[in-house]
C-alpha cells in the first residue's frame, strides 16, 4: 500500500470498482436480478453489501431487491447489531430477521423443572 494517502486512495477506489463491475457483469450474465446479503456489522459483510448496493446501482436494479439478513452470532454485541441495522437502512435494502427455529426444552431439563415447582 502506498504511503500516500492520495495514491492510497486511488488504489483502494480501483479495487472496490473491480469488484462492483466484477458482480455485476456476472448478474448480467446469469440475469440474475436478486442478491441477498447477510450482515453481521463487521467490515466484511459491510464491504459485501457496499458492492452488492453500487453493482444494481449500475444495472439499474432497485436496491429493494437486495434482502439484508441480520444473522447475529454468539459473538455479535449490541453494537455490531446496531451498525447492521443502520447500514441496511443507509442501503435501502430490504431488512429481514430470519424466524428462530422453535425450540423444545430437552426432556430431562422439562423433567427436573417440573420437580422443582412441585417442591417448592
Amino acid at each position: 500500500m502506498p504511503a500516500d494517502p492520495a495514491r492510497r486512495d486511488e488504489r483502494c477506489r480501483e479495487a472496490y470498482d473491480i469488484q462492483i463491475q466484477g458482480l455485476a457483469q456476472r448478474l448480467r450474465a446469469t440475469g440474475i436480478g436478486k442478491a441477498v446479503i447477510g450482515v453481521s456489522g463487521g467490515l466484511d459483510s459491510a464491504q459485501a453489501l457496499l458492492v452488492t448496493a453500487k453493482a444494481f446501482d449500475e444495472l439499474g436494479l432497485p436496491r429493494g431487491s437486495i434482502p439484508g439478513f441480520n444473522l447475529p452470532g454468539f459473538a455479535s454485541s449490541r453494537g455490531t447489531q446496531d451498525s447492521a441495522h443502520r447500514l441496511m437502512a443507509g442501503s435501502s435494502l430490504s431488512r429481514r430477521r430470519p424466524e428462530a427455529p422453535r425450540r423444545r426444552t430437552p426432556a430431562p431439563l422439562r423433567r427436573c423443572m417440573r420437580a422443582s415447582r412441585e417442591t417448592s
